[in-house]
Order: structure tokens, then C-alpha cells, then sequence
């Protein structure tokens, strides 16, 4: 594989896609453990945890850490969270060119704080992808 160029989606958050492949050619789009965001989100840029973890395991006392090591937002100064998919999850470094598309059978909703950036379909994922397709064909993309 060393010869081919190569694109790695992944839903793995644990970071070991990094071990062999250059970060640029990896989408890890259900997240990263290695990284935080804010937890409001005010803003959609995210950081690395490296040395944040790294002085909280220095500093534990009693299997606690003092709140004054926990990474807060320097923004809003909220909390920060891990960058993994949940409500709170946005994609970071993206300049704003984001839109958030949910699929699923069942009752769901798009997220409260990205409501104008995303859109929400109660539907079949083939029969949706199908139509799609029946949709666009011939049609410039």
C-alpha cells in the first residue's frame, strides 16, 4: 500500500488510523479523541488534547484533578469536550462551508444550535440515495 495514494473514511475515534496514514488523508468523521471542542459549541474550531491530558495525569490527586486543569473554551470560557460525535459535535477548521444532513427511519431532529446549518430526512437510506440519484441525473452537480 506504501506505492498507493490512498483516502481513509473511518468512524474509528481512537486515533490509530494516525499511526500509519498522514492526518490530510484521514476523515474521521465521527470524531477524534485526540482533540476537544467547546462544549456550548461557540465556535467550531478544535484542539488538540495532548498537553492538556498530559498535565491532568500529572496532577492527579485522590483519582481527581483540580477544575482549574480542565480545559476551558477561550472564547466563551465553557467547559471543553471531547471532539466525538454527539449533539454537541461539529466539524472543525471548516470556515463556516458546513451543512449538517441527518438521514434516519425514526423520529429525530436536527440539533437546536446548528438548525440553520443543517437539515433533517425521515426516510430509508436506499430509497433516499435512489431517489437522489433518479433527481440529479443529467443534471449538472
Amino acid at each position: 500500500m506504501a506505492e498507493k495514494e490512498v483516502f481513509v473514511l473511518t468512524t474509528n475515534i481512537d486515533m490509530q488510523f494516525e499511526r500509519i496514514f498522514q492526518k490530510e488523508r484521514i476523515c474521521d468523521y465521527q470524531g477524534n479523541s485526540g482533540y476537544v471542542q467547546c462544549s456550548q459549541p461557540c465556535h467550531d474550531q478544535i484542539y488538540s488534547n495532548v498537553e492538556m491530558i498530559r498535565r491532568m495525569n500529572e496532577n492527579i490527586r485522590e483519582l481527581r484533578v483540580t477544575s482549574e486543569l480542565l480545559p476551558r473554551c477561550n472564547e466563551c470560557g465553557r467547559i471543553m469536550v471531547p471532539w466525538v460525535r454527539d449533539d454537541t459535535f461539529w466539524r472543525g477548521k471548516t470556515g463556516g462551508k458546513v451543512f449538517y444532513a441527518c438521514l434516519n427511519q425514526k423520529k429525530s431532529s436536527t440539533p437546536e444550535h446548528i438548525k440553520d446549518k443543517g437539515i433533517y430526512i425521515a426516510g430509508d437510506l436506499a430509497e433516499t440515495l435512489r431517489d437522489l440519484k433518479e433527481n440529479i441525473v443529467g443534471k449538472e452537480m
